[in-house]
């Protein structure tokens, strides 16, 4: 029998934020051949939910696909006819991972993971 015991020290007070920030333009994740994320200001009647155009506030719809436009995780939901959510699923948050970057290699106009 082998056992393997290790210790780990964690920092909560600092993070490393390794997400993609949303946004609508081309410097954002576009996978699966889709549009680029919408990011609108709400109208309702004459009133715009923009502060260029006289709101208080910006108030945006926005209209994205996490498997496409951005960092996501990933779940059962993804593989079976059932529907299940991370949140709703996952009951221990914090884990040990090992993070890899990945670069793609260009085939025609697509872009894949050959590795």
């Amino acid at each position: 029998m082998k056992a393997i015991i290790n210790n780990f020290q964690i920092d909560f007070s600092e993070p490393i934020d390794i997400s993609i920030p949303l946004t609508n333009t081309d410097k954002n994740p576009i996978a699966w051949y889709l549009d680029a994320p919408q990011i609108t200001p709400v109208i309702i009647d004459q009133w715009v939910g923009k502060v260029s155009e006289g709101a208080s506030t910006n108030f945006n719809n926005i209209i994205f696909n996490p498997h496409a436009h951005g960092t996501h995780t990933e779940c059962l939901g993804h593989i079976t006819r059932d529907f299940y959510s991370i949140n709703q699923t996952l009951k221990k948050f914090f884990f040990t991972a090992e993070l890899i970057s990945v670069v793609p290699t260009k085939n025609d106009e697509d872009l894949i993971i050959t590795k």
